[in-house]
């Protein structure tokens, strides 16, 4: 086996299975089942048989999964962990999501918009795009409509390419001192 710099690991949800593979030579060089620290050991194990080593491992992009986060920590010590974009949006989704449960107990004028607020907004319909529109403008007192636009800032965000642009743009979102506006409509 070449030495190995990153990886990626990424649960299979339904088939719930860990999947390994080589960013660079973009294949899969390891799968198991379960999800937890044990699978990235088994990985640590396969990389000995095929004469790899744990410290060759830099870094790790991960989904979110707090049993993968150790297991990256206790048995790859010089990988630095990266969370993929995918899953860094869906938490983000669900925290809309959540925001507009929370919210439309009060507001039943936010009934029927779930779909329009998760998805993404090119792919929207006309009424959903305008049924959306008119909730983003009322982003001082709705914060559902607030959570939106914080979502959609920080999927602008990490669609960058420049890894030291998007980290500063995320120190910035971090402390909300990218303007609501950063993507508001245009209507």
């Amino acid at each position: 086996m070449t030495k190995r710099t990153r990886r990626k690991i990424d649960a299979g949800l339904k088939a719930k299975i860990a999947l390994v593979a080589d960013a660079d030579a973009r294949k899969v060089v390891f799968v198991s089942k379960g999800r937890g620290a044990d699978n990235i050991a088994g990985f640590v194990q396969h990389l000995r048989t095929h004469k790899g080593a744990a410290d060759n491992i830099t870094a790790a992009c991960l989904d979110m999964s707090p049993a993968f986060i150790k297991g990256v920590t206790d048995h790859l010590p010089k990988a630095a962990i990266t969370f993929d974009k995918f899953h860094v949006a869906a938490h983000a989704s669900q925290a809309v999501d959540n925001m507009r449960r929370i919210e439309q107990r009060t507001d039943p004028a936010l009934k029927g918009l779930r779909w329009a607020l998760l998805k993404d907004k090119s792919k929207l319909s006309p009424d959903q795009a305008r049924d959306l529109d008119r909730l983003v403008v009322q982003f001082t007192a709705k914060r559902t409509a607030r959570a939106w636009l914080y979502r959609e800032q920080l999927r602008n965000i990490l669609d960058r390419k420049q890894i030291n642009i998007v980290s500063a743009m995320l120190a910035q979102w971090r402390t909300k001192k990218i303007g609501y506006c950063f993507i508001c409509p245009t209507t």
